[in-house]
């Protein structure tokens, strides 16, 4: 079962390092590991020398990282997927876990829990995942089901749901995990296997984009809505075809440094 580890990166230079590192400590190994710079205002280049065993890309334009995502599931030629910000890290464990899971239990896609390090002082908590988050959102519409960050996805089962809203810069990940949690079979591990940093920088912290801004208000708006009638129509019909709410542009990906992978 080929597997690519694939890292969306924005001007995180300083931390990318030490996400590199976690997935290639990782105890089973991905088949890849991709890294795709969104036209930073300068490549990584400190990283690309350091890891040529990494493959490097960049995009034509900044489109955000779900377009990322979005070109890379259309394309790539492995079967599963393992997602991971650039501005986080993964427990060593995390790849041989979701993978073990995935396979013991026939399932479509796999999170897990996750600890929140802080480099401001903000009153976010971190969430505690449902082992269950079909159950739980069936209940309680607006409910986290998954962080789609700390997720091992199955490629057939991401365009069976739809894939992304790419016409998102922000929200298509949570819009994303609704379908895929009332589509297919999901779970969240209990075990802590991924560490996200809280930051300025990313787009659910920033003054523009960030939780409470007016673009992302907008924005919440209209997936809170698709998320009354998605709940809604699958509980009147469970094997309701799913699809993306709002696409945008597909992203063009460029390769800069690093082994060559088939189809992108």
């Amino acid at each position: 079962m080929s597997v690519l580890a694939l890292i969306p990166h924005y001007q995180t230079h300083q931390w990318l390092d030490q996400c590199i590192e976690s997935i290639l400590k990782q105890t089973v190994s991905p088949t890849n590991i991709l890294v795709v710079d969104d036209c930073s205002d300068t490549l990584p280049i400190h990283s690309m020398s350091k890891y040529p065993q990494v493959t490097f890309m960049r995009t034509a334009t900044n489109g955000g990282p779900f377009r990322i995502h979005q070109a890379v599931f259309e394309n790539t030629c492995h079967q599963r997927i393992m997602l991971q910000d650039s501005d986080d890290w993964s427990d060593h464990n995390r790849l041989k876990a979701l993978n073990t899971a995935m396979e013991s239990n026939d399932l479509d896609m796999v999170g897990c829990q996750l600890e929140y390090y802080y480099e401001y002082e903000s009153g976010e908590k971190r969430p505690i995942l449902p082992s269950n988050p079909r159950e739980q959102m069936l209940e309680k519409t607006f409910s986290m089901g998954c962080l789609l960050s700390t997720t091992l996805l199955d490629r057939a089962f991401f365009h069976r749901v739809g894939g992304l809203s790419t016409g998102f810069r922000f929200g298509a990940d949570s819009e994303f995990v609704r379908r895929a949690v009332l589509g297919g079979r999901v779970i969240n591990l209990p075990d802590i296997l991924y560490h996200r940093r809280i930051h300025r920088q990313s787009l659910t912290h920033s003054e523009k984009t960030g939780f409470g801004s007016e673009q992302r208000k907008k924005v919440q708006k209209t997936i809170r809505e698709a998320a009354v009638k998605l709940v809604n129509a699958v509980k009147a019909d469970p094997d309701l075809e799913m699809k993306a709410i709002f696409t945008g542009e597909k992203a063009e990906l460029h390769h800069l440094s690093g082994p060559v992978i088939q189809g992108l």
